[in-house]
């Protein structure tokens, strides 16, 4: 039998399937109607974060292969976008819900309790309800169940770029994805073996022993104690279209 050596320069690469973007998910957070007592929420509007959110979404699906998992909780439902909902049904589903309706040992379960208890001083924070959210759709999604890598992005932002970047990373190969600029928490990921490393709320306690009100320092703290620094995609600086901030006044050109 002959065989046939190897330059030295070769080497063995893993081979990522062809339908590699089938491995990831993408979860996208939204809320039409906002909490008043919520802080640091400069569009306030509900038609013009749905105007917004409805924008985002059909680039989603018309524009990328990605599963898309559309949580929503403040309970609106997405009729707008019915034909939508049939057309990409295999890789489409919305998970609604009003925060109010939620029983007490769902939040008890996952360390959530101040996103319904007004006198906690977290329960001010949009982050904590936005985690929430992540976590329960992911325990509730179908499409979920069927990825390895759930990756939440804030709907009101559509990602040209991001279906390009991942398609040739093997899933296996990490445990979590930040944002470029880790003060940032627009694009957040982990493989489906460290959902809860990342997104279960968990009393948003940090490394330090204390409570944290902004989720960006939550989700950095987490990403920079829990997983080593090889096993995080880093994801490059993408461009988008010009989209308002939800927070403050600042028009986003890139994330």
């Amino acid at each position: 039998m002959e065989f046939i050596e190897k330059e030295e320069n070769q080497q063995d690469t893993p081979l990522v399937p062809e339908d590699n973007i089938n491995n990831f998910c993408i979860i996208l957070t939204s809320t039409v109607s906002i909490n008043p007592k919520k802080r640091f929420i400069y569009d306030t509007d509900g038609i013009s974060r749905l105007n917004t959110y409805l924008k985002s979404i059909t680039q989603w699906l018309e524009k990328t292969n990605f599963k898309i998992v559309l949580v929503e909780n403040s309970g609106h439902n997405f009729s707008e976008i019915d034909d939508y909902i049939e057309k990409y049904k295999e890789r489409f589903e919305i998970i609604s819900f009003r925060e109010e309706d939620i029983d007490n040992d769902t939040f008890d379960n996952v360390g959530a309790q101040a996103v319904r208890l007004p006198d906690d001083y977290l329960y001010t924070s949009k982050g904590t309800s936005e985690m929430f959210a992540i976590y329960y759709a992911y325990l509730n999604s179908r499409l979920a169940k069927t990825s390895k890598f759930i990756i939440k992005v804030t709907c009101r932002y559509f990602i040209p770029e991001l279906e390009n970047f991942l398609k040739n990373k093997n899933v296996d190969d990490y445990f979590a994805l930040r944002q470029n600029n880790p003060d940032n928490c627009e694009i957040v990921g982990s493989h489906v073996n460290n959902i809860s490393d990342i997104f279960m709320p968990g009393h948003f306690l940090n490394s330090d022993g204390k409570w944290h009100h902004h989720i960006e320092s939550v989700y950095k703290d987490r990403l920079l104690t829990r997983i080593p620094e090889e096993r995080i995609i880093v994801c490059d600086v993408f461009q988008i279209e010009a989209t308002q901030q939800g927070g403050c006044n600042v028009l986003r050109t890139e994330l």
